[in-house]
């Protein structure tokens, strides 16, 4: 049985800046903090099935959270591009009081989307990286993966984290419909088996527990 462990990176400076996107920032301290505590939670679990990977993408605070955690379990860690957040385009690292400046009615459906009170394909940021597209290259990168490894940790921003669990829970094919939104705060596991081949149910999703402190973060 395959199991997939996904750990939105840790808190990072860009999360309290509540930026979008961009090329990222490093860890606060912390962060650093909470990145050892996902690697105990996940040793106190038991993970030493094997062949096991730790995933992440170029992006500072996914990169140094996938780091932290894979040395820890001392799992091999390999960096993919792929991996990268969904592009916002004109919100590309912007905060959420400079996107409302950019274009305040794509900063609304944003909001209304947040609220899931808006499919993800009618958001609409100018120069944003298409859904499916985004989708796509994640789902390559998780259909080469789980064909070598019976293990994987992936750890990644909000929207990759979103868009892996739509994905395995759609029997790894793109969910062009009823994308569903799902709250990842920093520093969160969640846990995906596979309940039959090419199919992955929900164990639990966004797990804050191990932090060892009340979450407090905007669901953005």
């Amino acid at each position: 049985m395959k199991t997939v462990i996904l750990v939105r990176h840790a808190e990072a400076h860009k999360t309290l800046e509540k930026r979008h996107g961009g090329q990222g920032t490093r860890l606060t301290a912390q962060g650093y903090e909470d990145a050892e505590r996902v690697a105990e939670r996940i040793l106190a679990r038991g993970g030493t099935i094997s062949p096991t990977m730790v995933l992440g993408s170029p992006i500072q605070q996914v990169a140094e959270t996938a780091t932290l955690v894979g040395g820890r379990l001392k799992w091999p860690v390999k960096i993919d591009a792929r991996l990268k957040g969904i592009h916002m385009g004109i919100f590309d690292g912007l905060t959420d009081e400079e996107t409302k400046i950019v274009d305040k009615a794509a900063a609304e459906r944003l909001e209304m989307w947040r609220q899931r009170k808006l499919p993800v394909e009618e958001i609409k940021i100018p120069g944003a990286e298409n859904i499916n597209e985004f989708q796509q290259r994640i789902a390559s990168v998780l259909a080469e993966s789980l064909g070598s490894a019976n293990t994987l940790l992936i750890s990644g921003t909000r929207s990759v984290g979103i868009a892996v669990l739509n994905i395995l829970t759609n029997g790894l094919k793109l969910r062009e419909q009823g994308y569903i939104r799902y709250r990842l705060d920093p520093g969160s596991i969640s846990l995906l088996t596979e309940a039959q081949p090419g199919s992955y149910q929900i164990v639990e999703v966004n797990s804050t527990t191990h932090l060892g402190r009340a979450v407090e973060y905007p669901d953005d």
